[in-house]
């Protein structure tokens, strides 16, 4: 066999592959079983659609000969999951319209938050401290962070006179921080009792109240959770309550999902939160040191009493996340329309919850 067959051969085969991962991909996001290795296939859409459409366009320019087995059923079957996939993500670019709105003029009060999972085995701690000192957000929210964090962070005391501060050496510690007065708080384990959120009453500086949930739920993952399961049952705990609150309403985190998936699709349409990375983009802020694998896992999700200054994913700090950062306004007079649950929403939501007492610790 010369080595121009070889080629051929081991493209078409790459290709074969490639195709099969493709339209698993497809079905894993028709099916709802929780399984870690179904939901994987969550994660990497936009790489998926990136590299079954470059080996189709050098299978058809280099090999291509009307083989129905080897080329054309391969091609056609690539060809529907790549546009059934581009419909999932295609409202996380700016071809789609906005969730919520831009600011399109100065009224109503500006706020900044910023979130960033710091990972909690870093050490680089000034990086983190150079960037809130340059981005001065108005409250701050670090994940991933253990005693060591809580210490070296005793600086931003100063700066943020209101805190709360629950760090742990499970990687699911979290300090919070913020120039807007707490006027009360709560840290919840809304699961397991090794896993902490928080929710907190923030007052603006016109006086206005602001709810505010951190969030770092368990990862679906062979080292974490076997299924998606606690997850999502935290998240739509979070819904369930948000849903009934007529408040201005921050929902922020590392998600440990991508934007897109059916869950986190679920947790908007159900809470009546909004997405501002819907016809802005995906933000993708994992994993820092694979540029071509990164996906949205760390999150805003916010009620329809804000608009959208900016939001922009910033430099490294060490971590294997970027940190988030979204610039906002409050008005309470000028509100958006807000996402509905569909037909089927309500019950699928009793089901994922009606699972707690299977999980909780």
């Amino acid at each position: 066999m010369n080595n121009g067959i070889l080629l051929t051969r081991l493209l078409e085969v790459l290709y074969l592959i490639s195709t099969f991962l493709c339209l698993s991909m497809v079905i894993a996001h028709q099916l709802r079983i929780s399984h870690w290795l179904v939901r994987m296939f969550d994660f990497p859409v936009k790489q998926m659609v990136i590299i079954q459409l470059a080996l189709s366009f050098i299978m058809y320019l280099s090999v291509f000969d009307g083989s129905l087995l080897l080329h054309i059923i391969p091609m056609i079957t690539g060809f529907v999951c790549v546009a059934l996939l581009s419909y999932t993500i295609w409202p996380y670019t700016i071809l789609h319209p906005k969730d919520i709105k831009s600011t399109s003029a100065e009224h109503g009060e500006s706020i900044k938050f910023l979130s960033a999972n710091v990972y909690m085995e870093n050490d680089q701690y000034t990086r983190l401290f150079k960037l809130v000192e340059k981005e001065d957000p108005d409250c701050l929210l670090l994940l991933e962070t253990d005693a060591n964090w809580s210490n070296a962070a005793l600086g931003l005391d100063q700066k943020y006179p209101f805190q709360i501060k629950y760090p742990l050496a499970n990687t699911y510690g979290l300090l919070f921080y913020s120039k807007l007065k707490i006027i009360d708080h709560e840290i919840r384990f809304l699961l397991k009792d090794d896993i902490p959120s928080i929710r907190a009453v923030l007052q603006t500086n016109e006086g206005k109240e602001i709810i505010y949930y951190g969030l770092h739920p368990e990862p679906p993952s062979p080292t974490e959770s076997d299924t998606s399961t606690p997850r999502d049952i935290e998240l739509l705990k979070i819904a369930k309550e948000v849903k009934a609150i007529d408040k201005p309403i921050v929902c922020a985190g590392d998600f440990n999902d991508v934007a897109w998936s059916h869950t986190s699709r679920l947790f908007r349409r159900y809470s009546g939160l909004l997405d501002p990375r819907i016809g802005r983009g995906s933000f993708s802020t994992f994993h820092t040191k694979l540029p071509f694998f990164r996906w949205p896992l760390d999150h805003f999700f916010l009620s329809a009493h804000f608009t959208l200054n900016q939001m922009a994913v910033l430099p490294s700090i060490g971590s294997d996340h970027f940190p988030i950062l979204i610039d906002v306004n409050l008005n309470l007079f000028e509100q958006q329309e807000k996402p509905s649950p569909e037909a089927d929403d309500i019950d699928e939501v009793k089901e994922v919850l009606s699972k707690s007492t299977d999980v909780e610790q």
